[in-house]
């Protein structure tokens, strides 16, 4: 779900979220999605050009997953490594 939290609060979009809004979406799907606070589902944000794609949840969570394998000190300090002494990074997956 997407939403933008102005119109709830009773705000003004800021700048940068409007002109940028605007020319991913349009100047009217931007006004509607500004100043409605609806919240958008992943299908109409494809339709709408927010997103490129829409992917299975358990596709979202496989790919968190993994990523999640990195985060140890092991894939920093390999990071790190071959970053200084210039060669390709051996990083291993637990």
């Amino acid at each position: 779900m997407f939403t933008t939290s102005f119109a709830q609060r009773e705000l003004v979009a800021e700048h940068d979220a409007a002109w940028m809004l605007s020319h991913l979406v349009g100047l009217l799907n931007a006004a509607d999605v500004l100043y409605s606070a609806r919240r958008v589902n992943a299908y109409e944000a494809l339709r709408l050009g927010l997103v490129q794609r829409v992917v299975a949840e358990a596709t979202v969570i496989g790919d968190y997953e993994m990523a999640r394998g990195f985060e140890s000190e092991d894939f920093f300090r390999e990071d790190a490594a071959h970053f200084l002494e210039k060669r390709p990074p051996k990083f291993t997956r637990r």
